[in-house]
C-alpha cells in the first residue's frame, strides 16, 4: 500500500477495540527506554484485540520482542542519525498505512511526518511530566486520556507490569547458564579456584540452587553505559566484599574492566582496592540475559545495577532487585514493583531537572558541577544502604 497524502484534518483517533493496524514507534535509544514502553504496548494490544501491532525501535532491543507472537512485525534500526530514523518511519508507513500510530520519540522529526502523511497518532507522550509520575505509568495514563485504550486494558498492562515473553528452550537455557555460573568455585566462595582446595569448598549447593549458608545468588551490574551514573567503583568492590564475607554467592556481569585488574588512579590519590576474585558471567545477548535473569528469579535471587537496561531487564523478569539513581529522578525512572528497591541519590540536588533529565548540566558532559571526583548524588549512596536493601527484598520473599 502507498502511503495516503493529507487531505484535509488528519484521521481521528481510534476507539478501544476498533483499530485493524497499530504502528509503536519507540526510538528514543537505549533497550532500557524500549522497557518503559512495555506496559503501554501490553495496554495497545489488550485494548485493541484484533489489531495487527508492528513495533520500530532500536536493536538489540528489537530482539527483546523476537517471541512475542502477539506482534505482527518487528523493525529493528541500526542507524541512529535523524535521516535514518525518519525514512524507516516513512517506509514501514508505505507498507500498511495504519488506523493508529503511537510514538514514545519526538526527535528527528517523527510527530511532522507522522502529520504530514495522515496518520492519527498520538504522538506527545512526554507533555506535561509531574516530577513524581513514573515514566511508564504516565505512558499508558495518556493513552488513556487520549481515548485510544479503555480503563480495563490500562489495569491490565499494570497487572502484568510490561513482562517478556521467552520460548521454553530460552527458559531451559536461561537455567542451564545461571546453573553453570553458580557451579564455579570463585562464584560461590569469593576465592578464586586456583587458591581454593577441597576443603574451601564448605558444602556447596543445595538442590535449590543456593550455597548451604542459605542465601540466594546476587549479580552485580556496576556498568551504567553514563559515566555521570555511575556508582564509584570502590563501592562496587566494597559491596562484594561484604557481600561474600556475609555467605552469599556473588557474580557480575561483564564490562569494559578487567574483574580483577588495579583500577587506575591520578598521582598522588590513595589506590583503591582491587576486586574481589567474583566469577564474572560471560558475555551474552539481550534474550540469553533475559533467560538467565528468568532463572534467577525463580531461585529467589537478587540484582543489584544502576539506572540501566540490564537492571530493568532483571527486574521485568522477576528478579528482586535494588536499583542506584543519581542524575535520574527514581520516582519518575524507578523500577516501581513490588519486588523493587529504588535508592536515590542526593535527593535535593540543585542541579538535577526531573522532568527534563537531558538538559542537566551533567548529563552530556559527564562531569558533576558538585564533585569533580564523581557524581556526588551517587557518591550520596553508601554501601550499607545497598546492603540493608538487598537484605529487606531477601525477607520480603
Amino acid at each position: 500500500m502507498t502511503e495516503r497524502p493529507v487531505h484535509g484534518p488528519r484521521p481521528a483517533l481510534p476507539a478501544p477495540g476498533t483499530a485493524r493496524d497499530i504502528l509503536v514507534i519507540e526510538l528514543l535509544g537505549g533497550f532500557g527506554d524500549l522497557l518503559l514502553a512495555l506496559p503501554a504496548l501490553e495496554a495497545l494490544i489488550a485494548a485493541h484485540p484484533h489489531a495487527r501491532m508492528r513495533v520500530v525501535t532500536f536493536l538489540p532491543g528489537a530482539d527483546l520482542l523476537a517471541a512475542d507472537e502477539r506482534l505482527d512485525r518487528v523493525v529493528a534500526v541500526t542507524d541512529h542519525s535523524g535521516g535514518s530514523v525518519r525514512a524507516t518511519v516513512r517506509a514501514e508507513i508505505t507498507r500498511r498505512c495504519p488506523d493508529l500510530a503511537v510514538t514514545t520519540t519526538r526527535h528527528s522529526g517523527i510527530p511532522r511526518l507522522l502529520s504530514d502523511l495522515g496518520v492519527a497518532a498520538v504522538d506527545d507522550l512526554w507533555r506535561g511530566p509531574p516530577p513524581d509520575e513514573p515514566v511508564d505509568a504516565r505512558f499508558v495514563r495518556l493513552l488513556a486520556a487520549d481515548g485510544v485504550i479503555d480503563t480495563a486494558s490500562a489495569e491490565l498492562a499494570r497487572a502484568r507490569s510490561g513482562r517478556l515473553r521467552l520460548a521454553a528452550t530460552e527458559r531451559l537455557r536461561g537455567r542451564a547458564s545461571l546453573a553453570g555460573a553458580l557451579a564455579g568455585l570463585g562464584t560461590l566462595r569469593g576465592t578464586d579456584p586456583r587458591h581454593l582446595g577441597a576443603s574451601g569448598w564448605s558444602g556447596g549447593l543445595s538442590k535449590e540452587g543456593r550455597p548451604t549458608g542459605g542465601h540466594p545468588p546476587v549479580i552485580l551490574i556496576p556498568e551504567a553505559g553514563m559515566s555521570i551514573k555511575q556508582w564509584p567503583a570502590d563501592r562496587w568492590r566494597q559491596l562484594a566484599s561484604r557481600l561474600l564475607a556475609a555467605g552469599w554467592p556473588v557474580a557480575r556481569l561483564p564490562s569494559p574492566e578487567p574483574p580483577s585488574a588495579e583500577p587506575t588512579v591520578p598521582r598522588g590519590k590513595p589506590r583503591a582496592e582491587p576486586w574481589p576474585p567474583v566469577a564474572v558471567l560471560p558475555a551474552s545477548g539481550l534474550r540469553e540475559a533475559a533467560g538467565m535473569f528468568a532463572a534467577l528469579g525463580e531461585r529467589g535471587g537478587l540484582v543489584v545495577g544502576g539506572d540501566t537496561g540490564p537492571c530493568r531487564l532483571a527486574a521485568v523478569m522477576g528478579v528482586r532487585t535494588v536499583a542506584l539513581y543519581g542524575p535520574t529522578l527514581a520516582t519518575r525512572y524507578g523500577l516501581h514493583r513490588g519486588w523493587t528497591v529504588d535508592l536515590q541519590g542526593l535527593p535535593g540536588c540543585s542541579v538535577r531537572r526531573p522532568t527534563a533529565i537531558t538538559t542537566q548540566e551533567c548529563w552530556w558532559s559527564g562531569c558533576c558541577p558538585l564533585d569533580v571526583s564523581e557524581p556526588a548524588c551517587l557518591a550520596d549512596i553508601t554501601v550499607q544502604q545497598v546492603m540493608d536493601s538487598v537484605r529487606h527484598l531477601c525477607r520480603s520473599r
